[in-house]
């Protein structure tokens, strides 16, 4: 799952103002700027959002639920 436009806080304290989550198998394994984004067939737009490291445990969420988080946020 592809989570891309978002702004990012990141475990490290950095800002990425417009970046990307990857999530595979239930694991974060990349996050970064989206000049670097990879592709992903399952893919979610999140402009306007932003993440906060540990606001969420989106290893956990459904495809079910990030279609229900953009619909109401």
């Amino acid at each position: 799952m592809l989570l891309y436009n978002a702004g990012i806080f990141t475990a490290c304290s950095a800002f990425i103002e417009n970046g990307y989550i990857l999530i595979k198998d239930g694991k974060i394994i990349d996050v970064g700027p989206m000049d670097f984004c990879p592709n992903d067939e399952e893919k979610y737009d999140l402009s306007g959002h932003l993440f906060i490291h540990g606001s969420r445990d989106w290893t956990r969420t459904s495809n079910l639920e990030v279609n229900s988080f953009l619909l109401h946020h």
